[in-house]
């Protein structure tokens, strides 16, 4: 057993154990009634970003529900390193955003192609100081989204002092909002966010969760013939979405009758597009929270980058030929995400090919095969050509979603067709 299956997924559960979290928390509540503070809310919003007008308006609802304070706080660009590709998430931001607009009902302006200054986000920012600066942000984004020319009206120190507040809370990304030591992203998170303040015991009312929404799957009327087309899924075996993805993914091909193509991609380090470390510990406490959400296991983890993707995709072939690939990359994703199996090892890729049904010495005598490369190699360009370059991303037809939470999208396009 290596030292890396042996210590790195008991370092990774304890990262991101339950009990961990609630030990946090605990220490945060308690600070925070010494102090006789308010429960505060921090939101870090960038003028051009579609997601952050459609939080604005999610933040609206969450403080009608709770006894909550909420700062807003007008910041600047996305660090450089943070950000692969700054002018594809551009371009699907303003898709995903209006998307999530009109699935809670929230009014939005056009999200044009548009950048604000340095100029525009001190203007705004001046709003903070106002008595009530939701709302007043709020109007203030939507007037700058519908063309309005807010510069001469501000001092861009305050966005850089926002900026630096944000860094020293150890994030990167807009429409985030800060609370107890934890981040939430956009209206997409604020469901843990609300089911947190709930069991502080602050809700206004026993209203219905309102931020749920996006977990909408396998609701709708399923159409009597078998829509035409195929989903494809572009997954990779590092991702911790992608594999949150597989389950459903599987089950709404087979819940529409249409057929499913797995295309796997390289991991972004591996494609040199730089994953930092602040980063990566962010997607990982983030997609536990996810796992907890819908019921995935998801803790004891031995990252398989390198060596175990490399191993993973030489067995795809073997996988296919005995009709066994879903069940191949389910298995794989779940020991390396929650089970702690190193699959750089042969002793760890037997036990993930003996679960998935295939024989181990056909799959040893395959690894060293390199064909899957081009296979890869074509996926990624095919990926880059709709216009992405992370996972999971999941298409039918004209209709593509990037996220492990967006199969409400591809039901409508599946009943549409």
């Amino acid at each position: 057993m290596s030292l890396k299956s042996t210590f790195q997924p008991t370092f990774a559960a304890l990262l991101t154990s339950n009990a961990r979290r609630d030990a946090r928390r605990w220490f945060h509540e308690q600070r925070r009634r010494l102090r006789g503070e308010a429960h505060r809310l921090t939101a870090y919003l960038r003028l051009d970003d579609p997601y952050a007008l459609v939080l604005l308006h999610g933040l609206q609802t969450l403080r009608e529900r709770f006894e909550v304070a909420i700062d807003v706080r007008v910041v600047g660009a996305t660090p450089d390193a943070m950000n692969p590709a700054p002018e594809a998430l551009r371009s699907w931001a303003r898709l995903d955003a209006a998307r999530l607009a009109a699935l809670y009902d929230y009014p939005t302006p056009p999200f044009v192609d548009a950048r604000a200054t340095r100029a525009d986000a001190a203007a705004v920012s001046a709003l903070e100081t106002t008595e009530d600066p939701l709302p007043a942000i709020r109007d203030a984004f939507e007037q700058w989204w519908r063309g309005v020319d807010f510069r001469g009206r501000g001092d861009a120190a305050r966005v850089d002092a926002n900026d630096r507040e944000r860094a020293a809370r150890g994030h990167y990304l807009s429409a985030m909002v800060h609370y107890g030591g934890e981040w939430y992203w956009g209206v997409d998170r604020l469901n843990h966010l609300e089911q947190r303040l709930r069991g502080l015991g602050i809700a206004r009312g026993s209203a219905e969760p309102a931020f749920e929404r996006r977990f909408a799957f396998l609701e709708g009327p399923r159409p009597t013939d078998p829509p035409p087309g195929e989903l494809e899924l572009f997954w990779s075996a590092r991702s911790p979405y992608a594999y949150l993805a597989l389950a459903r993914t599987f089950a709404l091909a087979d819940h529409y009758r249409v057929p499913l193509r797995i295309r796997p991609v390289l991991p972004m380090v591996m494609r040199n597009l730089s994953v930092p470390a602040g980063k990566r510990f962010y997607i990982l406490h983030d997609a536990k929270r996810e796992a907890d959400w819908i019921g995935v296991p998801l803790g004891r983890v031995c990252d398989p980058v390198g060596a175990g993707v490399e191993r993973c995709y030489a067995l795809l072939e073997v996988a296919r030929e005995h009709d066994r690939l879903r069940e191949f990359v389910l298995a794989f994703a779940t020991m390396v995400w929650s089970e702690g199996v190193d699959a750089a090892s042969d002793a760890g890729l037997a036990r993930i090919t003996e679960r998935a049904g295939l024989p181990w010495d056909q799959c040893a005598r395959a690894l060293p095969e390199k064909g899957w490369r081009d296979e890869v190699e074509a996926n990624r360009q095919a990926l880059l050509d709709a216009g992405h370059w992370g996972v999971p991303v999941i298409r039918y037809g004209d209709t593509t979603v990037w996220g492990q939470d967006r199969f409400w999208v591809l039901e409508r396009a599946l009943r549409g067709a």
